[in-house]
């Protein structure tokens, strides 16, 4: 399936349209009969688990129906909600989001949200992915390219937990390019489909982390985007930059640029340069047949088992596991 095959697709009438055009609007499939309800704050709403779609796979996509609406629910599950074509309406936690053509929204999981009634042109998107893929697999992972990337992946993820959600308006072409490519592969099953997928969301969310970093911390009034020659320097001279010297380069004290890498990273200067030293050795690891032991000298650390130690508490498993899970030797 091309694009423009793709477009035919998602605009064909389905049955289920057709029987929200006979019976109109307001009411709802009967397949709302086999699915469970749920108390939210002292209100009643639909609970949609999806334990059976997401056994044996990190998402599953679906077309919303048109000429219906989707009543106020939660997801056991994280959610993006993507308007292909056309616009939508969602109450997201009693707040009314109106979204248009190439608007992207992510959503927490168990926050309650309702979709207003869709007309023809109105496509839109959801794909439901376990909330750990997207922590994780996503987020996470884009986060280990360095520490601006950790800063901007933690600042959208942090957007939408506080908010419980977060919307973002007009995504790139690049980005939908990428979308596109995702319901091709989804609608049109093929060997490899999911692998094809699974690599085409980082892509999705690379563009994504760039827009964001472009739309908030390029502004001259946002104090965050202060930081990112900051977090530039850092990661250019993790092996031996320190407090004092860095403070100096860009004329602040050590105490003010201390208290504002704390602020707006959450982390010390210290911690800064340990992360971005483990995150040169974690893409090595990855990417070369170098020996660890190597690896670690390279970054900075003499101590090997310190080295092994710190790479654990900071990725989950050692760095042998990490390279055994790619493919490649595990010497040290």
């Amino acid at each position: 399936m091309d694009e423009p095959e793709l477009d035919r697709y998602l605009r064909t009438i389905t049955p289920s349209e057709v029987r929200h055009l006979e019976e109109g609007p307001h009411q709802l499939s009967s397949r709302y009969q086999q699915i469970g309800k749920t108390q939210v704050d002292g209100r009643e709403v639909y609970l949609f688990t999806f334990n059976t779609l997401l056994k044996d796979s990190n998402f599953c996509i679906r077309k919303e129906s048109r000429f219906a609406y989707i009543p106020e629910h939660i997801h056991k599950a994280s959610e993006l909600l993507y308007v292909y074509s056309g616009s939508c309406t969602q109450t997201v936690e009693d707040s009314v989001v109106r979204m248009e053509e190439g608007d992207l929204c992510i959503l927490d999981s168990e926050v309650v949200h309702s979709i207003g009634e869709l007309g023809e042109d109105d496509i839109v998107i959801t794909i439901v992915m376990r909330k750990e893929y997207l922590e994780r697999e996503l987020l996470g992972r884009l986060g280990e390219g360095g520490i601006i990337n950790a800063f901007i992946a933690s600042a959208v993820s942090e957007r939408a937990k506080h908010d419980r959600y977060y919307v973002l308006r007009d995504i790139s072409s690049s980005a939908r390019h990428h979308m596109d490519q995702i319901l091709c592969e989804y609608f049109d099953r093929d060997v490899y489909g999911e692998e094809v997928i699974a690599a085409e969301m980082v892509l999705v969310f690379c563009e994504l982390l760039r827009q964001y970093r472009d739309t908030h911390f390029k502004q001259r009034e946002n104090r965050a985007a202060q930081m990112l020659p900051v977090l530039r320097y850092i990661e250019e001279h993790a092996d031996d930059a320190t407090l004092a010297g860095t403070a100096a380069h860009f004329g602040f004290s050590p105490n003010y640029l201390s208290e504002r890498i704390h602020h707006e990273t959450g982390h010390t200067f210290k911690e800064l340069t340990v992360l971005q030293r483990m995150s040169t050795a974690y893409f090595r690891i990855l990417n070369s047949d170098d020996a660890i032991a190597e690896i670690a000298q390279d970054v900075g650390y003499e101590n090997l088992s310190y080295f092994y130690r710190k790479f654990k508490e900071i990725y989950g498993r050692t760095p042998g596991d990490l390279r055994k899970g790619s493919g490649m030797s595990s010497s040290a």
